[in-house]
């Protein structure tokens, strides 16, 4: 049985209702039934990738510095990650994808676990913050920001964005959302257990934001330990959506060289759980999905390109 879905779909909240879907994420990963499904939204039709267009509320690239930084042309005086965004190259190369044999936690669409293999591409090193965001679309649609009462967090990650929204960042700056795979050898960089760390989730606490619940807020990308291939804020902070349309049988039928997705479907996918989560949504191989059109508190993304 999929999670309860939250109706989110308006930009702005009265407080108490912020409350009630704080409260409702902090406990969304407990309600996810054996099929794996971990909808929590559920009200469009089956899609192709023909049907989609942006939302009326997306807007053209105003910023003159469209281009990622290279690193080699950094022109930020200390490199945070908030105005301007490094890209990371990942190696061709081959990985288990899925649910690892010593994870009884899984649900049935983590599995089976399968070989894939990938061509190199780059990712972005964290989740798109606010400042990134707004560099680019002029605007910031997120929950945890001075505009809403919060502190300003410029270095945020951007939260509240739809599949369409982080789609058309993406591509504004010349990349694209990253597949599930992609996403998922990027997360692994070159690991094969439960948890992006490691079997024990106590590793977890080194580096990822999780657990803080209906009092927290979202964290400042990059305050925790990197992976292997210096990808910050793969698990926890936020979630992360990725090009794929949703099937929970996919894994059964995915071809082993760099798969695509689905090319229809009824949800997008994302990954990698959120601060708000406990440690069933922090599992390596867990898989969300929802409808293009959701957005959340806990619902970012991150960009790839060739």
């Amino acid at each position: 049985m999929a999670k309860k879905p939250l109706n989110k779909k308006t930009t702005f909240y009265p407080v108490c209702f912020m409350v009630l879907v704080l409260l409702t994420l902090s406990l969304a990963c407990s309600s996810s039934g054996s099929s794996g499904g971990n909808s929590r939204q559920a009200d469009d039709d089956t899609m192709s990738d023909d049907d989609l267009a942006p939302t009326d509320d997306d807007t053209t690239p105003t910023d003159d510095d469209t281009t990622p930084d290279d690193d080699t042309t950094d022109d930020d005086a200390i490199d945070d990650d908030s105005g301007e965004l490094t890209w990371v190259s990942t190696p061709a190369g081959t990985f288990w994808m899925g649910c690892v044999p010593e994870d009884s936690d899984c649900f049935d669409d983590e599995k089976p676990q399968h070989q894939v293999t990938l061509p190199a591409f780059q990712i972005t090193r964290s989740d798109i913050t606010q400042a990134q965001y707004e560099n680019v679309t002029g605007r910031n649609p997120s929950y945890y920001q001075e505009a809403t009462g919060y502190p300003p967090c410029p270095n945020c990650p951007v939260e509240m964005v739809t599949w369409f929204d982080a789609d058309f960042f993406c591509q504004a700056i010349g990349g694209r959302l990253p597949t599930e795979a992609e996403w998922e050898y990027a997360a692994r960089a070159g690991t094969d257990t439960i948890y992006l760390c490691g079997d024990d989730p106590s590793c977890l606490d080194s580096i990822a934001w999780y657990g803080e619940g209906a009092a927290g807020t979202t964290d400042p990308v990059c305050q925790k330990k990197p992976n292997a291939w210096g990808l910050c804020d793969m698990t926890g902070n936020v979630f992360q959506w990725v090009n794929d349309w949703y099937d929970a049988n996919y894994y059964s039928v995915s071809p082993s060289n760099n798969p695509p997705g689905p090319t229809t479907g009824e949800f997008r996918v994302y990954r990698g759980g959120s601060g708000f989560n406990d440690l069933s949504c922090l599992r390596a191989s867990r898989r969300f999905s929802d409808t293009v059109n959701f957005r959340s508190p806990d619902q970012g993304f991150r960009c790839a390109r060739d």
